[in-house]
């Protein structure tokens, strides 16, 4: 084996392996887009990785979500993940957080306050989107979205987001409940 892990890497212009080392994402949703999203971050050696999800392994999962076999049917997906990992894991401090981030969305708050960019892959739906997007700018955060909700993958900095944010939702939220996104 190689004693740079990241040899390749440091000979790409402009490439600082250094900044990547000192990123902590926030991985909203553990599914199809999140287990590759995992996979790919651990790889790339990032400093720590929150994985959020509160749902199980279903058999109807295994066909795209590469981080789980048929002994993590039934099992929480954040749990199974960690495992699907340990093999591709170089040296990122993996925090699984088994929770609904809507109803704890105080928890989802506390743990972007600790990272650099969020990762949404979540299909809750627009409303939810909007959240996490507006949550990003309040905190100055990378944000990049991708669901099967809206077929749709987005990777913004903060300056496109805010505009894009006061756009269409018109207010920037992080202390408010995001129930209130589906009242009118």
């Amino acid at each position: 084996m190689a004693s740079d892990l990241f040899v390749r890497q440091r000979s790409v212009p402009g490439w600082n392996v250094h900044v990547i080392h000192n990123q902590t994402a926030l991985l909203l949703g553990v599914g199809g887009i999140g287990c590759t999203v995992a996979l790919a971050l651990c790889r790339l050696g990032i400093k720590r990785l929150y994985l959020v999800d509160y749902d199980v392994v279903d058999v109807s999962n295994l066909n795209r979500q590469v981080l789980f076999a048929t002994q993590d049917i039934d099992r929480r997906k954040v749990d199974a993940a960690m495992d699907g990992l340990a093999r591709h894991n170089i040296q990122t401090e993996l925090v699984p957080v088994h929770l609904d981030a809507v109803l704890e969305w105080g928890k989802v708050v506390e743990m972007a306050r600790k990272s650099s960019v969020i990762v949404n892959g979540i299909d809750y739906g627009e409303y939810f989107d909007y959240a996490v997007t507006s949550l990003s700018v309040s905190l100055g955060c990378d944000y990049v979205s991708g669901s099967s909700y809206g077929h749709t993958v987005i990777s913004e900095t903060t300056q496109r987001l805010e505009m894009t944010i006061k756009k269409h939702v018109g207010r920037v939220i992080m202390n408010q409940p995001i129930s209130q996104f589906w009242s009118d």
